[in-house]
């Protein structure tokens, strides 16, 4: 299959897009001298440069609502700044830490950080196609060799009251599953920040950006909606993800 995804590195690199630059942060996992998916539980705002322990995301993170949106939208906390999540902040982020092919690939595609063009996102996830194939290589070479031992028997566990945060870097962006359970073990408080929900206050200040920006130059109304909607793809959304 790698031959296949740096083809689609090269196809996404082909597209045309314009030259804007997000103005908001980025928010990604990171790991020290790992290109960290679900093994961290320390997440970084790019730009800002604050890191925070996933279990306290509400400290750092604020959600908010908006007359025009189902959604709750997303914002630092520290900085009032929108931000995004996604591939391009994970690459952002941890660079140095992708395998040697994917970082090639990133390099012929022009994607080095910082970079902060939302379009790349579309670089940065075919990029990341990459860089998880040469893992899957590496756990098959370690299954056969015998390498890795473990078992998928259920563990033993006592039912007890208590809150945690689950975090991990889902396709789209940071994910973060916020639980309270009973003695009974009952789910009491749950609250899902999923990276689309913290993305959408981010795309709608880079629409506007990129709305001026063309109006300013004078395009047509058709065209202008078109770069937005490629925009909004960039981004990838799942849209019933953002009203959970």
């Amino acid at each position: 299959m790698v031959p296949f995804v740096l083809k689609t590195v090269d196809l996404f690199d082909s597209f045309d897009v314009p030259d804007i630059a997000t103005e908001g942060d980025m928010l990604a996992m990171v790991m020290d001298d790992y290109y960290p998916i679900e093994c961290s539980d320390t997440a970084r705002f790019l730009k800002a440069g604050i890191e925070f322990d996933a279990n306290d995301v509400d400290d750092h993170i604020e959600e908010y609502p908006v007359p025009h949106s189902g959604a709750l939208l997303a914002r630092v906390k520290d900085t009032g700044a929108p931000y995004m999540t996604a591939a391009l902040a994970r690459i952002n982020a941890s660079w140095a830490n992708l395998s040697s092919q994917a970082k090639v690939a990133a390099a012929k595609a022009g994607l080095r950080p910082p970079e902060k063009n939302p379009f790349m996102n579309n670089v940065a996830q075919a990029v990341e196609l990459v860089d998880a194939l040469d893992r899957c290589a590496g756990i098959c070479r370690a299954l056969a060799s015998g390498a890795v031992a473990g078992s998928s028997e259920p563990v033993e566990f006592e039912v007890k009251a208590g809150r945690g945060v689950g975090f991990t870097e889902a396709p789209r962006g940071a994910l973060f599953h916020d639980l309270t359970l009973d003695g009974e073990g009952k789910v009491v408080h749950a609250s899902i920040m999923t990276p689309t929900a913290q993305n959408v206050a981010n795309l709608e200040a880079d629409m506007r950006q990129l709305a001026e920006r063309l109006s300013g130059e004078g395009r047509p109304e058709d065209s202008i909606r078109l770069e937005i909607e490629k925009l909004v793809r960039a981004y990838d959304p799942c849209l019933s993800c953002s009203v959970h």
